[in-house]
């Protein structure tokens, strides 16, 4: 949250004692991992604290409500992230001056004023040291950076993507923060993968954003989720047969996230716009949102850098994903998007890097690059490779996996015989 500030907070600045125990409570968490606690560090030690409080205690009733809060918090962006440790410097300077003046109140009727001066002088000086930018890491600090390993292990919420042998080797599913990419040629079942990225989140208990860019329209993303939940094939939906609705609404209940679909016309939305609407959808919504999908970055509209357009579509394309990449960040999300592959893999039967289109700079910001592959005998057996091009997540590039694809259902899944064997194409 705070990771490029080195924060304590003085609980005397604050008069409540639930303000005092929280104060207290991240100055423990700085001290223990080296750095600024994160949100979810805040939260699982304000919990245990409150467990250790008397159940009737008005503390312990202020500090699970800040618990509540923290939980509908979403984390800060870089430049809110500036805003509050600008006020919270005005904060600690303000309260810091107060403290001095109130203790100066007997000096003060006994004419001691260089004390006063010393005193308001030193609180000054202790406020400017509340906010100091990180020195980083310090890598003697062993036992520090162990335990900030395990945390992050332990509080890291990875989304899966349903396909055993790829969460395997992504260390079970995509972390916050990351971006992947799935390259493949035009009617390969590029946003087919993503709804089943999506369906598997969703029934996982995660929130997903989907955004459509281009030709598929929000209408047709949402059949293809019900396609995909339900088990009903995706143009059954057009028929009104008695009672269809309801099976449909019962086999998608089990999805226990929640899933908006936002539709933009091809080149017609920044990041900047995307961003602004996820931030808007969970203000409103009051969720956090756990997924983003952006189907695809290739049409998305790029940028304007220092006022020009004319940088060329080799660097717009790849600002555009550096974007995406702070985006998810920002968001604190793994984001899953997809690109075209030249004309030279509609006719290969592999994916490599050297298929990207026009802009390696798409795989070169990338933590994730996944190529599709799927010749004509495979296309008509219902098959399909993937191909883990890029792994910034636990390597292993280089494999195929294997998948089974049901265009009418929108099912994906890894074939049963490497399912079995946990064999691996070379």
């Amino acid at each position: 949250m705070f990771s490029e500030h080195d924060i304590t907070l003085n609980p005397n600045w604050f008069s409540r004692d639930d303000y005092r125990e929280i104060a207290e409570l991240f100055n423990t968490l700085r001290k223990l991992y080296a750095h600024a606690p994160s949100y979810s560090m805040i939260i699982s030690a304000l919990h245990a604290k409150a467990k250790q409080m008397p159940r009737e205690s008005p503390v312990r009733k202020n500090v699970l409500k800040a618990v509540g809060f923290l939980n509908t918090v979403t984390p800060l962006t870089k430049t809110q992230t500036e805003f509050v440790v600008d006020h919270l410097s005005e904060f600690a300077r303000r309260r810091s001056l107060y403290l001095a003046l109130m203790e100066s109140a007997d000096a003060w009727s006994n004419g001691k004023y260089d004390e006063i001066m010393t005193r308001i002088q030193g609180a000054l000086e202790d406020s400017s040291r509340y906010s100091e930018p990180s020195l980083g890491t310090d890598f003697r600090e062993a036992r520090a950076r162990i335990r900030a390993y395990t945390h992050a292990r332990r509080s890291t919420k990875n989304v899966p993507t349903g396909i055993p042998m790829l969460d395997e080797r992504i260390r079970g599913g995509m972390e916050p923060g990351t971006l992947g990419i799935i390259m493949a040629p035009a009617g390969r079942g590029k946003t087919m993968l993503l709804v089943n990225f999506g369906a598997i989140a969703l029934i996982a208990g995660y929130n997903v954003a989907h955004i459509t860019i281009g030709d598929i329209s929000e209408l047709v993303v949402s059949q293809r989720y019900d396609a995909r939940l339900s088990g009903f094939a995706a143009n059954a939906f057009a028929k009104t047969k008695a009672g269809f609705a309801k099976h449909v609404m019962r086999a998608t209940q089990r999805a226990k996230g929640r899933l908006f679909i936002k539709e933009y016309a091809a080149h017609s939305a920044s990041v900047s716009d995307i961003h602004s609407y996820l931030k808007t959808l969970q203000d409103r919504k009051q969720c956090k949102i756990d997924l983003v999908i952006v189907d695809y970055a290739d049409l998305i509209r790029p940028s304007k850098q220092n006022g020009r357009m004319d940088i060329g579509r080799y660097r717009e394309l790849g600002d555009v994903i550096i974007q995406l990449r702070t985006l998810a960040s920002e968001l604190h999300a793994p984001l899953w998007t997809a690109s075209q592959t030249g004309r030279s893999a509609y006719k290969s039967r592999t994916i490599g890097l050297q298929d990207i289109w026009e802009s390696i700079e798409k795989a070169q910001h990338s933590d994730v690059v996944i190529g599709l592959a799927q010749h004509d005998e495979e296309k008509r057996a219902g098959r399909f490779r993937l191909m883990l091009l890029k792994n910034r997540l636990g390597g292993h590039e280089g494999i195929q996996i294997i998948c089974n694809e049901n265009t009418d259902t929108q099912t994906i899944a890894q074939a049963q015989n490497q399912l079995r064997t946990r064999q691996v194409v070379p």
